[in-house]
C-alpha cells in the first residue's frame, strides 16, 4: 500500500506539470487500471503466499496426525542403576553440588606447560593387583598395565560394589536354580561311619534347595539369562579388564556358565559416526538390539551395562588437541576450556518374567517409548545423516510427538508391543473421563507438579535448549508446575556415558524423591530418533 500511495503521488505530481496530456482515457489508466491492477497483483501474491504457507503446515501436520494415529510401542522394563561423578552418586548430590570439584594435574599440562585443571573423583580407590595379571602377562608379554586401564578398573570395581547386594540376589538365584546332584547310591561309596551323617546332609541340601524354589519361584522355570555388556574407551586393554569383571562375577558367587561378557568399544568423541569396533556402535544400537528383545521377552533376562570413561590421562588430551575437525568444533573442545573429567556407571535391566522370578524389593518398572526415527529419512528411504538443519529440525518434531503422546496418555504410557496388553483409549485427568477427541485439544494439568529432565548440554546446544523450552512451555499454559533439568553436561565427550548417566539419575529421583512430583519423564536424544523414559504408573479408573 505503501508502494501504491509513492505511485500515485509521483503520478498526480507528473501530469499536474503536464496536465495537456492528461486525457479521459489517461486517467483512467493512469489512475484507475494501473492501480487496480497493482492491488490485484499484491493481492494474488498474498493469497498464492498464504496458500503455500497452508500446504507447508498442513504436510507435518497430515504427517503428525499420521503419527498419531499409529501406534508408539512403549516397552517395560525394571532398572537398577548407579552412577559414579565427581559431584556424586546420587540425584541429590549430583544436582545439588555446588562445590568447586576442579584441581591442577600433577602430569598434564597445557600448551604453555601449566597444570591442567581436572575433576577427577575423589576418594576412588585405586585397586589391588588385577586378576588374572600373571596369566595375561604370560599370554602377551606384556609387562605393564596402563594408567588408563587401572583407572577404568578402580571406576568399574567402584559399579560393582555398589551393587552388591544385587549381584548377591543373582547368585542366590543361580545357586537355587541348580539342581541338587541325584546320586542315590553314592553313600554305598562312604566308609560305614560316616553314611549316616552323608544321607541327613544329602537330605538337608535338598530341603534347603526346595526352599529356594519357593523363595525364587524357580520351579519349571527356565533360568535367567545374564548378559554383560562393558563399555570403553578405545585405548583401554579390554580383554583385560573383561576377565577381571569376570573374576568379580565369580567371587560374588555367580556362575560363569549362567554369564557372558561382550567388550564394547567406543572411541573418545562425541560424534556417534566415530564409534569402532563393534556392530554395538551407539546407545540407541544397544537398545535397539537388546534392550526391545529383552522386554518383550517372556524368558527372566537380565542385562548388565557397565560403561567407564577417563580423560584424565595424556592419550585423550592428545586425541583431543590434534581432532581433524578441531577448527570447526565447540568451545568445549577448545584446549583453554578442557577440563578433563570421568565417569562410571553400571545399569541393570531386566524383564517382568525376570522380576516375577528374582522379587527384587523394588517393584517400579520403567517405560520407554523410541519416537519416530523413520521420519528423518531421505526420499530413497536412507537416513539423512549430511543435514545439520534436518537433525536440528527432527529434535523439534519429535518433541511435539512426545508431548502429544504425554497429553493424550496423561502420562501413564502402557505398553503397546506385549499381545495381551491394551491401549487405553481414554485417559482420566483430575476425575474426569476426557475421551480421545476431547484429549488432543485440552491439557489440563492445573497445579501438577512435574520434572522434565533431558540429555541436552546448554553450553553447545543453545538451539536444543531453546526448544525444550518451547516445549515445555505447552505445560505450563495449562497450569502445570514444571522443573527443568539438562543433564547432557556430564562427561558429553561419551556419547554412552551421556545418554546413561542422565538415564541413571532419572532412576535415582524416582527411587529417592518420587513424592516430589507428581510426574517425571526423561527424554534422550540420538540420531534420528529421541527415547521418551517415564515410571510406569497406571491410570485410576
Amino acid at each position: 500500500m505503501m508502494l501504491l500511495a509513492v505511485y500515485l503521488i509521483l503520478a498526480w505530481m507528473y501530469f499536474k506539470d503536464n496536465a495537456e496530456q492528461l486525457n479521459s482515457s489517461g486517467l483512467l489508466l493512469w489512475f484507475m487500471v494501473i492501480p487496480l491492477l497493482f492491488i490485484g497483483a499484491i493481492v494474488a501474491t498474498k493469497w498464492w503466499q498464504k496458500r503455500i504457507d497452508h500446504k507447508e503446515s498442513d504436510e507435518p501436520k497430515a504427517a503428525h496426525e499420521k503419527t498419531s494415529v499409529q501406534t508408539h510401542d512403549t516397552y517395560k522394563l525394571f532398572i537398577h542403576s548407579s552412577v559414579s561423578l565427581p559431584e556424586g552418586s546420587s540425584w541429590s548430590e549430583v544436582i545439588n553440588n555446588q562445590e568447586d570439584l576442579t584441581s591442577l594435574s600433577d602430569t598434564l599440562t597445557d600448551f604453555d606447560g601449566l597444570p591442567l585443571l581436572t575433576k577427577p573423583i575423589a576418594g576412588l580407590t585405586e585397586p589391588e593387583p588385577l586378576p588374572y595379571y600373571d596369566t595375561y602377562n604370560e599370554e602377551t608379554t606384556d609387562t605393564d598395565i596402563s594408567p588408563l586401564t587401572l583407572r577404568l578398573y578402580a571406576l568399574l570395581d567402584e559399579q560393582l560394589s555398589l551393587n552388591a547386594g544385587l549381584l548377591s540376589r543373582l547368585a542366590q538365584y543361580f545357586a537355587a536354580y541348580q539342581p541338587p546332584a541325584n546320586e542315590p547310591n553314592s553313600a554305598v561309596h562312604i566308609h560305614p561311619e560316616w553314611q549316616q551323617r552323608y544321607l541327613i546332609s544329602a537330605d538337608f541340601s535338598a530341603h534347603e534347595s526346595d526352599a529356594d524354589n519357593t523363595l525364587f519361584n524357580t520351579t519349571n522355570i527356565a533360568p535367567a539369562k545374564l548378559s554383560i555388556y562393558l563399555v570403553l574407551p578405545a585405548s583401554a586393554d579390554a580383554t583385560l579388564l573383561s576377565m577381571a569383571i569376570e573374576e568379580q562375577m565369580l567371587a560374588h558367587g555367580i556362575p560363569k556358565a549362567r554369564f557372558f561378557i561382550t567388550p564394547v568399544t567406543t572411541d573418545i568423541t562425541d560424534e556417534p559416526d566415530a564409534i569402532a569396533s563393534t556392530t554395538l556402535q551407539t546407545p540407541i544400537d544397544f537398545i535397539n538390539a537388546h534392550l526391545l528383545l529383552l522386554s518383550q521377552s517372556t524368558d527372566p533376562e537380565i542385562c548388565l551395562l557397565l560403561i567407564a570413561d577417563s580423560q584424565i590421562n595424556e592419550a585423550w588430551l592428545e586425541e583431543q588437541l590434534t581432532a581433524t575437525d578441531f577448527s570447526n568444533a565447540t568451545d568445549s573442545a577448545n584446549p583453554s576450556s578442557l577440563v578433563p573429567t570421568e565417569a562410571g556407571a553400571l545399569l541393570t535391566f531386566y524383564n517382568q518374567a525376570a522380576q516375577d522370578v528374582l522379587n527384587i524389593d523394588s517393584s517400579t518398572a520403567f517405560l520407554f517409548t523410541k519416537v519416530n526415527e523413520s521420519n528423518d529419512t531421505t526420499k530413497n528411504g536412507t537416513a539423512n545423516t549430511n543435514s545439520f538443519i534436518t537433525q536440528r529440525l527432527s529434535y523439534s518434531r519429535h518433541l511435539n510427538i512426545v508431548r502429544d503422546l504425554l497429553v493424550d496418555h496423561s502420562f501413564s504410557l502402557t505398553p503397546t508391543n506385549i499381545a495381551e496388553s491394551k491401549t487405553t483409549d481414554f485417559s482420566i485427568i483430575n476425575n474426569k473421563k476426557i475421551t480421545d477427541k476431547d484429549n488432543k485439544t485440552k491439557v489440563l494439568f492445573y497445579e501438577s507438579n512435574i520434572t522434565a529432565i533431558s540429555d541436552i548440554n546448554p553450553e553447545v546446544q543453545p538451539y536444543d535448549t531453546s526448544v525444550f523450552s518451547n516445549f515445555t512451555e505447552a505445560f505450563i499454559e495449562h497450569g502445570a508446575l514444571i522443573n527443568t533439568y539438562h543433564l547432557g553436561s556430564y562427561m558429553t565427550a561419551n556419547v554412552w556415558l551421556k545418554s546413561f548417566i542422565s538415564l541413571s539419575l532419572f532412576v535415582s529421583l524416582v527411587y529417592d524423591d518420587q513424592q516430589e512430583s507428581e510426574e517425571i519423564f526423561l527424554i534422550t536424544q540420538h540420531q534420528h530418533s529421541c527415547l521418551l523414559w517415564t515410571v510406569d504408573a497406571k491410570p485410576t479408573i
